[in-house]
């Protein structure tokens, strides 16, 4: 296993939802896009700002997906979250 030396700021994208609040998937790559050329240190999604506890399983493996496609050749990635535990019924 590769030892990787976790440094500088982690960005926590926003999830930008379209028209029909549906995750908009273009704008969340844009701006993880963005986050990379400004050389920050990682991506964590999905959490906090995401809206992590609102979101499906389909919608967080999305996030996922477009984070560690956006940092591939950057830096190492780690995708990482717990199945979803409703606050409500």
């Amino acid at each position: 296993m590769t030892e990787f030396a976790w440094r500088g700021s982690f960005a926590i994208p926003m999830t930008a939802y379209d028209d029909d609040d549906r995750i908009d998937e273009a704008v969340l790559r844009d701006e993880i896009q963005f986050c990379v050329e400004c050389g920050v240190g990682g991506i964590v999604a999905p959490v906090m700002v995401s809206e992590f506890r609102l979101l499906s399983e389909a919608e967080r493996r999305l996030m996922v997906r477009a984070a560690v496609e956006g940092w591939r050749g950057v830096s190492p990635s780690w995708p990482m979250w717990r199945r979803s535990t409703p606050l409500w019924p």
